[in-house]
Formats: C-alpha cells, sequence, structure tokens
C-alpha cells in the first residue's frame, strides 16, 4: 500500500508486548503502531493499521545467553484480508492476527484459506465465543481467548476444544497471579498480559528492555542446581 506523505517523515511509535510460553519465555511479540507520541497502550483502530507496520518489524532479544528472533503478531485490517492477493511477507517471521470486529464473509473465509495453505499463521484476537466468528476457528492456529467477558467454566470448555482441534490457546489480559495460574491449569499454551509484561512504547527503532528478563531470571534462580556461570 502507497504511504500518504505527511507520514514519509514521521517517527513511528511502537508498541510492544512480548508473548510467553509456559516456562515464561519469550516466544513472540504482538505489535502495534501510531504516528504519535502520546498514544495509548490500549489497541490502536485496527483499520488504521498498514503496511508500514510490516517494514518496521524486527523482534528480537537477549534470552537463554543468545540472540534470538521471534515472530511478530501483526494486527492486519480487513482490507488487507478480504483483497484475496498474495502476501510478499516472510511466513516465519509473522502471525496475522485478526480483529474481532471484523466482518465475517465467505470471500474473507476463503482468503484466510489461502493464507493457511501458503504457509502463513494465523490468530483471532479477542475471542469471547461470539457468533459470527465461530466460522473462523477451524481456519486459524491460534485463538486469543478475552477473558473478560466469560465464566471461567465456559473458558475451561473453550481451551479444551481448541486443543482438540489443535489450536493453540492463548490467554490474553493476564492481569494477576491468580488468572496466570488458572490459564496454566486449563491449559492454555500462550500467555499475553500487563502482569507478565506491561506494553513498550519507543519510537524510532530501538526497543527498550522490559521486565520479561527479570522474571526469567527470577526464575532461573529458584533452581536448586544453577551454577554461578549460569
Amino acid at each position: 500500500r502507497n504511504i500518504p506523505m505527511e507520514q514519509e517523515n514521521s517517527e513511528v511509535l511502537m508498541v510492544r508486548q512480548p508473548i510467553f510460553d509456559k516456562q515464561l519465555k519469550i516466544v513472540a511479540y504482538q505489535l502495534r503502531y501510531q504516528y504519535s507520541e502520546h498514544a495509548e497502550d490500549s489497541l490502536f483502530d485496527p483499520e488504521k493499521e498498514g503496511s508500514m507496520l510490516l517494514m518496521h518489524t524486527f523482534t528480537s532479544l537477549f534470552q537463554d545467553g543468545q540472540i534470538q528472533k521471534v515472530p511478530a503478531f501483526l494486527p492486519f485490517p480487513s482490507s488487507m484480508l478480504e483483497g484475496g492477493e498474495p502476501l510478499a511477507l516472510p511466513r516465519k517471521q509473522i502471525v496475522i492476527e485478526i480483529h474481532p470486529d471484523i466482518q465475517v464473509s465467505q470471500g474473507l473465509i476463503d482468503h484466510l484459506s489461502l493464507l493457511r495453505k501458503q504457509g502463513y499463521r494465523l490468530a483471532l484476537d479477542g475471542f469471547s465465543m461470539q457468533q459470527d466468528l465461530i466460522a473462523l476457528i477451524k481456519h486459524v492456529n491460534i485463538v486469543k481467548v478475552d477473558f473478560s467477558l466469560m465464566h471461567k467454566r465456559k473458558i475451561l470448555k473453550l481451551v479444551a476444544l481448541l486443543g482438540r482441534s489443535k489450536i493453540t490457546a492463548l490467554a490474553q489480559n493476564v492481569d494477576d497471579f491468580e488468572t496466570l495460574s488458572f490459564c496454566k491449569k486449563a491449559g492454555f499454551k500462550l500467555f499475553q498480559g500487563r502482569f507478565i509484561s506491561r506494553p513498550a512504547k519507543v519510537l524510532g527503532k530501538q526497543v527498550p528492555g522490559n521486565s520479561a528478563a527479570l522474571i526469567q531470571l527470577i526464575q532461573q534462580l529458584q533452581r536448586p542446581d544453577i551454577t554461578a556461570a549460569e
């Protein structure tokens, strides 16, 4: 897509938040952006998130004693998911994220199926058993479950159903230790939330560190066999 002239020399405010596995290791980053120095931590308007984001997606971290690159969850506007055109993007480095407010159509479903066949991974954001989104479940690899709108009993049933369908369940909005413990017992594979790590804002290319390294350090210090070198 073309970049508006007024944005060509603008600084991009990037917001990134780690996505963790059960061992609290970073396995991906959630990325969002907007052209403003006063952006909020919350979700940006998905219709304004375009291909500029894709050109600023370099996610790396120092973990387990080495530099690692992890995939990025990128929210795609509906206009980029319904066009039917192939994507010239690195399949291993991105996870295409679908906003829960998207209008479900046969054209959308056909394009998602095509993206899956091309090797792209798809994630459905903010799922809380919305009736119109159920049709998308079998076409995605990851479902991000919204705790704020669901009872725990329904969450347990949903995670079990996703597991049987070989779909990875991601717990979003993990805001306290109790929720994290519940999510682990429920069978979630991935975790995202302010309790683990707050979203980090950054202007330009350099992204500051976050609390993930400290959490990993504390976790390693619990091991009785840890060595001074480690």
